[in-house]
């Protein structure tokens, strides 16, 4: 059970992989419930819960998602790393699966003009609104936001029927599981692909390097096929709740020279947006989060 009472105390256990688990003390269970879609059919299990450690967390499925406490060393490099990849100033994103966190950070941008919004599940943002509310910290009311709830998959075909292209697109799923199965197949990457603009940039976390060894270099030469005159690149970040050490994303630009870019262009990026609240993303750690160590190189090669 992930919730246990131990000495009178309550705990929330994640047993994600196998063999091993994570723990942390719960203060209060403030929302428990499963969400459901359109035809009432059962999409996801749904928790916040409040500790003394973490803050307020967000659990899908018994699968941490996001607290308060470490929620800045994943939202600000998936979208970061990204947005300053750009040749020019971004105009238009798409996020793709969305608690808020990632929508605070690229509301920081003035130069985006629209930034489209989709989830499979509405629970997840009104939870968030009410119970997690520093984690979106207002952004879901930012007027250039386009909120949608669907399937990012099918969004996606809609968008590529439309004639719809986007600068920078950021595709924040949990793991592959569930209703998140649709946005690990390779058709949703290619159409991602064929939404972006000339020089687009799209990014995706590929999961705890430790426990999920070959996700990234998977993923990694999916995205290679996909991209064939275009640039791909590892990114390793770490996050206390994603036990497992080193977790990792995949950055991708139809540009080829998108994540060759100079610490000076870098700093003069990181000068267009407000930089006083972020608490992990540096010009030096954009370049530096991309050295990646021999093991997972050699996992990219061997693959």
């Amino acid at each position: 059970m992930p919730l246990i009472t131990k000495d009178n105390e309550i705990w929330f256990q994640e047993s994600l992989f196998e063999n091993v688990s994570l723990s942390f003390k719960v203060s209060q269970i403030l929302f428990e419930q499963t969400s459901q879609d359109e035809q009432g059919l059962p999409l996801q299990q749904i928790k916040v819960l409040d500790t003394p450690q973490y803050g307020r967390v967000l659990t899908i499925d018994d699968v941490i998602q996001t607290t308060e406490k470490d929620n800045a060393y994943y939202h600000e490099p998936i979208v970061h790393i990204p947005m300053n990849s750009y040749f020019i100033p971004p105009k238009t994103a798409l996020l793709i699966g969305c608690d808020g966190g990632t929508l605070r950070e690229a509301v920081k941008y003035p130069s985006l003009k629209e930034i489209d919004v989709v989830d499979i599940d509405a629970t997840i943002i009104n939870v968030m609104k009410q119970y997690i509310p520093s984690i979106p910290n207002g952004s879901f009311d930012d007027p250039r936001v386009n909120l949608t709830i669907a399937d990012g998959a099918i969004f996606v075909k809609e968008k590529i029927a439309q004639g719809k292209t986007y600068d920078i697109i950021i595709v924040d799923s949990p793991d592959p599981m569930g209703v998140a199965l649709s946005l690990f197949r390779n058709e949703f990457y290619q159409n991602i692909h064929d939404l972006l603009t000339i020089y687009g940039v799209s990014i995706r976390q590929t999961g705890s390097s430790l426990y999920q060894p070959t996700e990234m270099a998977e993923h990694y030469h999916q995205l290679k096929n996909i991209y064939q005159n275009g640039a791909v690149q590892g990114i390793i970040t770490a996050v206390p709740t994603y036990h497992g050490g080193y977790f990792t994303f995949v950055t991708a630009s139809k540009n080829y020279n998108a994540f060759n870019t100079s610490l000076q262009k870098l700093q003069e990026r990181t000068n267009r947006f407000d930089t006083r609240e972020l608490k992990w993303y540096t010009p030096q750690i954009h370049l530096a989060c991309m050295q990646l160590p021999p093991e997972i190189q050699n996992r990219i090669q061997k693959a």
